[in-house]
């Protein structure tokens, strides 16, 4: 029953140490549920942000589309220019050649007649003067300069009309923000150009920023809810083995009970047992203080041998008086047998006087075999130094 006690009160304690764990953990978790519902605040309100900031990208990204829409119309009106340009710079080199070729055929036509003229009043001379160019010139290498300035010439005009697209793109754009924001000056429109990007840039880094906590906040709760998911199967876990130990130390605890109660009634039933023992033993004493003075007397010359223990009452409740006295009668009568014995010049008892207390002797030895089973019994079923004192004076007696 002690053991089956201290077992209820471990397991006491340990439902006390998990309720206490259980509390704790309930506790962490509705510290988290207002961590959760604080960070999913941030989270909307974040998102709300984040849907203001992509309404004002859109609109900035409108305005910028506006604006390169205007600067391909200033590109395109600075490209029909410089086409213009063009034409008049051909046609300017046209009229600039063509009054060249005829500079050059007057020339070569007053040379011829100067020539002519020299040739009519010299003798043994030459007709005509050859120049150091003309007797160098190379038709092909002239061939090979003409198309590398040509192909050069193809390069820049290419040159010139992209930049020509390019200035009427800037062109129209400009005119196109000038009418539409009233703003002339170039400078402040790059200005804000510079701006409206770097809040472009900045409110994606933002964007950027964002949606890296709401990623790292998706983890944590993913982390969460698998710790929760952890500590309920620890609770199911925990229930299970709270309730097979209880049903456990509940089985225990019903068969103490049912054991205890089968000892009580071992003992009870002892009890009565011994209780009915009880006027035999006292019969045997009573006979006892009778004849034990007389065998003494018979049995001892001289000094006869006192007694140290007295004669118990019969109203004694402690049955270990008379068991004492019993051992002492018996080993008085031990001690008149063998003086008996030696001493053959007394008289002999009667035969009758003999069977009787022989009959005596047996009867005692088997009311102490009993005694001694019964308090045996007793020992074994109530644990305490007194009855193993009594169970220790029934076998030495008995032996």
């Amino acid at each position: 029953l002690e053991l089956a006690i201290a077992e209820l009160n471990r397991g006491n304690s340990d439902n006390k140490t998990l309720r206490d764990q259980v509390d704790a953990l309930r506790k962490e978790r509705q510290l988290m549920d207002a961590v959760f519902k604080q960070v999913e605040k941030g989270i909307s309100g974040s998102r709300r942000a984040i849907d203001d900031l992509n309404g004002s990208i859109n609109a900035d990204r409108l305005g910028h589309n506006d604006a390169q829409e205007k600067a391909e119309a200033l590109s395109k009106m600075l490209e029909r220019e410089r086409r213009a340009f063009h034409c008049q710079t051909e046609e300017m080199k046209v009229n600039i050649q063509k009054e060249n070729d005829i500079q050059r055929e007057q020339d070569i036509s007053k040379g011829a007649g100067r020539i002519g003229h020299g040739a009519k009043h010299g003798s043994g001379k030459k007709n005509y003067m050859v120049a150091d160019e003309e007797e160098a010139f190379s038709e092909h290498a002239m061939h090979r300069r003409i198309l590398k300035v040509c192909f050069l010439n193809t390069i820049q005009r290419r040159h010139i009309k992209q930049h020509q697209k390019n200035i009427e793109v800037f062109e129209q754009a400009f005119a196109t923000i000038k009418s539409s924001t009233g703003i002339s000056d170039i400078e402040e429109i790059v200005k804000i150009f510079i701006g409206l990007e770097q809040r472009n840039f900045s409110l994606l880094t933002y964007v950027n920023q964002l949606n890296r906590e709401i990623e790292s906040i998706e983890i944590r709760n993913r982390e969460l809810h698998e710790q929760l998911e952890v500590h309920q199967l620890e609770e199911m876990h925990s229930d299970h083995r709270k309730s097979t130990a209880l049903s456990e130390i509940t089985s225990q605890i019903g068969k103490t009970r049912a054991a205890t109660v089968e000892k009580d009634t071992m003992v009870n039933e002892l009890a009565t047992s011994l209780e009915g023992c009880r006027p035999h033993i006292w019969n045997i004493v009573s006979v006892l203080k009778e004849e034990i003075p007389t065998m003494v007397s018979v049995g001892y010359e001289g000094a006869t041998p006192t007694m140290k223990i007295a004669a118990p009452d019969e109203h004694d409740s402690q049955m270990n008086h008379h068991l004492m006295y019993l051992e002492e009668a018996l080993l008085l009568f031990k001690m008149c047998l063998s003086t008996d014995a030696s001493q053959k010049s007394l008289p002999r008892p009667g035969l009758c006087f003999v069977a009787f207390f022989k009959a005596l002797a047996v009867l005692l030895l088997l009311l102490l075999l009993l005694l001694w089973l019964l308090l045996l019994l007793l020992a074994l079923v109530s644990v305490s130094a007194g009855w193993y004192l009594v169970v220790l004076i029934a076998f030495v007696v008995t032996c």
